[in-house]
C-alpha cells in the first residue's frame, strides 16, 4: 500500500488547489481523478469575477471580460454596463489544467482514471482511502490527511445532499453573438425555480444554459433541457443573435443547493468544494469558492490546525453562503409578477453596487453601503436581510 502525507480525491478546482497548497508546503501529495482528463467533462458555465480571480492569482488569460449584463424578467429589464470589467466567463478547461500544472510543479502526483470508493479508518480517524485503478483493480492508499473533492457525490464525507441546482447547457460556436453582452433570464417560461443564461467566453463561443432547482417543496420537477431548447428557438426575442450558431458541446450537471454541509470534516478527513456544499446558491457559482476552500484545506492538512479548518472557513465565508442559500430559497418561490417587481427595483442601481450583490458579498459593511446609497433597496427587502445580520436600520 502506498503512503502519502495528503491524499486528494477529485481533480476539480478545489482538489487541485489543495494539492498545490499542500505540495508547496513540502508534503507528499497524491491526487486521484476518476475521469480521463483534468477539466473534462465540463459541468459549469464558468461565470466569475476578475477581482476575485486575481486575488487567487488566476491569470487574466483564462477570463473573458463582460462589458454589459442584461437581467431580464418576463416584462422588465435591468441593464448594467461595465466601464471597468469585473464580471467574466472562464475558460473552464484551460483554468483547471492550469491549476493541475501548478500542483504538479509544486510536487504533487496526479493519477487519472482512478476513483476512490471508500475510506480507511483506525481508532476513530480516517487513515486513507480505497479505490479502483485504470485497470479496475482494487487499490488503497494511506494518508495522514485525506481530502474529499469528489463534487456533489461527496463520496468520502457522504454529505447526503438532497437539493440541487440542475443545469443543462450548450456551448455554441456563434459567429454573430455579441461577445461583450451577458444575459440572465428569469420567469416561468425560461426557468421556473431557477434562471437561464447567455455567457459569451471569447473566440465566437457562447454558453447558453438553463438551471432549475430540484429537491425541496415547491421546486420544479422538470428537466432543464426542454427549456434550454425553447430558449434557443426564441433567442431573438431576447436580443440574442444565433444566426449561424451550432453546438460544439452539451453539458448537464448538478450543484448542491442547500448551503454548506453541517459537517465539513472528520478526524483525518476534510471536504472541499461541492463535496462540502461550498458554492453560492445565489447564482450557482462555485469555482472561486472551491479554490479558496482547497487552498485553506491544503495549507492546514497534516498540521495541528487541521481540526480548525471548518471554523476558519465558516468565519470568512459562512455568512455569505448561508445568506445566498436563504435568498435562493426565497427567489425560487417568486412568480412572474414578483420577478418583474424585483427586477424593476434594480433598474438604476449602479453597476458597482449590483456587482457587489452578484458576487455574494453580504458583509455588513457592503450591505450598509448599498442601503445608504440606494434607499429603495432598504425599503423593499434589505431591512429583513439586515435584521438577519443583527444590523439596525
Amino acid at each position: 500500500m502506498e503512503s502519502f502525507d495528503v491524499l486528494i480525491a477529485g481533480g476539480g478546482p478545489a482538489g487541485l488547489a489543495a494539492a498545490r497548497a499542500a505540495a508547496s508546503r513540502g508534503r507528499s501529495v497524491l491526487l486521484v481523478e476518476q475521469n480521463k482528463e483534468i477539466g473534462g467533462p465540463i459541468r459549469t458555465s464558468g461565470g466569475s469575477f476578475l477581482s476575485e480571480l486575481r486575488s487567487l492569482n488566476i491569470p487574466d488569460r483564462f477570463s473573458h471580460p463582460i462589458r454589459r449584463l442584461r437581467f431580464l424578467a418576463p416584462t422588465v429589464e435591468a441593464v448594467f454596463p461595465y466601464d471597468q470589467p469585473d464580471l467574466c466567463v472562464l475558460d473552464v478547461r484551460g483554468l483547471y489544467q492550469h491549476l493541475a500544472e501548478q500542483a504538479i510543479a509544486a510536487g504533487a502526483q496526479l493519477r487519472l482514471s482512478t476513483a476512490v470508493t471508500g475510506l480507511l479508518e483506525a481508532n476513530g480517524r480516517v487513515t486513507g482511502a480505497t479505490g479502483r485503478n485504470p485497470l479496475n483493480q482494487s487499490v488503497a492508499w494511506q494518508a495522514a490527511t485525506t481530502i474529499d473533492s469528489t463534487g456533489h457525490r461527496s463520496v468520502l464525507l457522504n454529505a447526503r445532499f438532497r437539493r440541487f441546482g440542475v443545469g443543462a447547457e450548450y456551448d455554441l460556436y456563434n459567429p454573430n453573438c455579441d461577445q461583450g453582452d451577458m444575459l440572465l433570464l428569469v420567469g416561468s417560461r425560461v426557468a421556473p425555480t431557477g434562471y437561464a443564461w447567455v455567457f459569451p467566453w471569447g473566440n465566437h463561443r457562447v454558453r447558453i444554459g438553463v438551471g432549475l432547482h430540484h429537491g425541496a417543496p415547491g421546486d420544479s420537477p422538470d428537466h432543464p433541457l426542454p427549456y434550454l431548447d425553447r430558449l434557443l428557438s426564441e433567442a431573438a426575442n431576447y436580443g440574442v443573435n444565433l444566426r449561424g450558431a451550432q453546438p460544439i458541446e452539451y453539458y448537464h450537471g448538478l450543484i448542491p443547493a442547500e448551503g454548506v454541509a453541517p459537517q465539513l470534516s472528520r478526524p483525518g478527513l476534510l471536504a472541499v468544494g461541492d463535496a462540502g456544499g461550498q458554492a453560492s446558491a445565489l447564482v450557482g457559482e462555485g469555482i472561486r469558492w472551491a479554490i479558496q476552500a482547497g487552498q485553506l484545506a491544503g495549507d492546514l492538512a497534516t498540521t495541528p490546525d487541521e481540526a480548525n479548518y471548518p471554523t476558519q472557513w465558516l468565519a470568512t465565508q459562512g455568512r455569505h453562503l448561508a445568506l445566498a442559500h436563504d435568498i435562493n430559497r426565497r427567489m425560487t418561490t417568486w412568480d412572474d409578477a414578483k420577478w418583474d417587481r424585483r427586477i424593476a427595483m434594480l433598474q438604476g442601481l449602479p453597476t458597482a453596487h449590483f456587482n457587489t450583490l452578484l458576487k455574494t458579498d453580504f458583509s455588513p459593511a457592503a450591505l450598509l453601503h448599498l442601503a445608504w446609497k440606494n434607499p429603495s433597496l432598504w425599503a423593499t427587502g434589505f431591512r429583513e436581510l439586515a435584521a438577519r445580520l443583527s444590523l439596525k436600520a
